[in-house]
């Protein structure tokens, strides 16, 4: 409703006009005391208007019927074949290896290394056999391992263009299926 109001607004600024609803509720909460901030946003945004509300019940209601009810906003459930599916599958792949940055953070933050005189230090000791506690070196990639876990993390200089890359490897790039926050903050701690 309010959206039709919204696209229809130079009709209806000036002048009354009639809502018909199966949708008893609505005249209640023209008439509440106290109302959540949502439903005063929505009155707010109605007192531009000068609508008259009549209540119509649900079987008499035919327009509004024929309005809800129409085959084309049906929700309909897809009919596919796993095969389909598997082979659509297979060319999303396709698309997302194409689009997807062939740079990863392991070769961003391995050239980085060369950049800090502390982390050279410690690459040098680790290339030399001596022990450096918490650090290893796997094909030139630094790992950090917390005190919280076992599992090595893949250790990134503090570089901001480098915690976007991270981000995006793990949340807006095709592959990771852009996950919720939570989600992303987990694979980021386990892997970095």
């Amino acid at each position: 409703m309010m959206h039709a109001l919204r696209v229809w607004r130079v009709y209806h600024i000036d002048r009354p006009f009639t809502i018909e609803t199966d949708h008893k509720r609505i005249e209640m909460v023209l008439t509440q005391k106290t109302t959540n901030r949502r439903v005063t946003q929505w009155l707010n945004e109605l007192a531009e208007f000068q609508p008259l509300f009549k209540w119509i019940p649900g079987e008499t209601n035919t327009v509004a019927d024929a309005l809800s009810l129409n085959p084309d906003f049906e929700r309909k459930t897809a009919q596919i074949s796993l095969q389909e599916l598997l082979e659509a599958a297979k060319n999303r792949e396709i698309g997302a290896m194409i689009r997807t940055n062939k740079v990863t953070v392991a070769q961003i933050a391995k050239t980085m290394y060369s950049w800090n005189r502390d982390l050279q230090w410690i690459i040098k000791r680790l290339k030399q056999g001596e022990d450096v506690p918490k650090y290893s070196l796997q094909d030139g990639i630094l790992y950090y391992q917390t005190g919280e876990d076992e599992t090595s993390r893949l250790y990134n200089p503090a570089d901001e263009d480098l915690k976007n890359h991270v981000i995006y490897e793990n949340h807006d790039a095709v592959s990771a299926c852009h996950p919720c926050f939570f989600k992303t903050y987990l694979a980021v701690r386990e892997k970095y």
